[in-house]
């Protein structure tokens, strides 16, 4: 059936309308645009509204994703400059162990631990009632000759107990879970009690899952951000780190230095990234 020629009107209006569908469909941020219009509900392509400053915006899943983590970003070092700022007493621990959690015998072979002004309250080797195995010692140079001296963990523990135990400050590591196991573990190891003060996980804060989500590295396979290391933190965060890396005093000190630097970089000048990393290039 013959149709009639549109009109200029309408023929401009056509086009009017085309293009403004074009712009609801496409990415202010990457100009990715969605070829179904939003007809395929689930695609990846599908652009989103989104509200920044109460003016709408138009963005793609991986932009909303972008960010979503700006916020997550910025909140964390709002959150570590009021901790700072405020003063609230916290404290961090390190340990260096036998070997990984899933060894039979891991136990622990130094233990420190310092205020969030840096001072140090408590800092030792133990001696474990095994051989430091080679393994360990790669990572963290610790040697039976260097541990022949050293106090047993079982004579340290009431002075650890009580600076842990009497203040209920909370707890800062570099990967809070497994110094917190290990603890446990080595404590119920030599059949030392353990007060509910270090089995509350609430009390335990990890450094370095706070820092993942601060930098940024996405794990498609973890569905989380990819945990990096202290020596990369550092690295990245342009920190002069203390050389003695595995060391559980150099650990700690060097956990404080990047929890303040991302707190220095709340309401500082600094720019914000443009893009999320996609891989660290950093091993440490």
């Amino acid at each position: 059936m013959h149709k009639r020629p549109l009109t200029q009107p309408q023929a401009a209006a056509l086009v009017k309308a085309r293009a403004a569908l074009q712009r609801k469909h496409t990415c202010e941020r990457c100009g990715d645009y969605d070829p179904s219009c939003g007809l395929q509900k689930y695609s990846d392509a599908r652009i989103y509204a989104r509200v920044e400053d109460g003016v709408p915006h138009r963005s793609c899943i991986s932009c909303l994703h972008f960010f979503k983590w700006l916020d997550t970003r910025q909140g964390i070092e709002q959150r570590l400059h009021t901790l700072f700022a405020e003063r609230t007493p916290f404290f961090i621990l390190d340990t260096e162990t036998t070997g990984l959690l899933e060894s039979q015998n891991c136990q622990i072979v130094e233990v420190a631990l310092i205020d969030q002004d840096g001072q140090v309250l408590f800092h030792s080797l133990c001696k474990p009632d095994i051989p430091m195995p080679d393994s360990a010692t790669q990572v963290n140079g610790i040697t039976d000759a260097l541990l022949a001296d050293a106090p047993p963990f079982v004579q340290l523990w009431p002075d650890l107990v009580q600076l842990l135990a009497l203040t209920p400050a909370p707890l800062y590591a570099w990967n809070a879970d497994f110094d917190r196991e290990v603890l446990l573990r080595t404590a119920k190891h030599f059949g030392l009690s353990v007060p509910e003060a270090l089995t509350d996980t609430k009390r335990w804060s990890c450094a370095m899952k706070l820092h993942a989500r601060w930098y940024g590295e996405w794990s498609n396979g973890r569905k989380n951000y990819r945990w990096q290391s202290l020596a990369w933190a550092c690295v990245d965060l342009e920190i002069q780190e203390n050389e003695q890396q595995h060391r559980a005093l150099g650990d700690v000190q060097n956990t404080l230095r990047v929890l303040r630097a991302l707190a220095d970089r709340a309401n500082s000048t600094h720019p914000l990234p443009t893009e999320m990393p996609s891989h660290a290039r950093y091993s440490g």
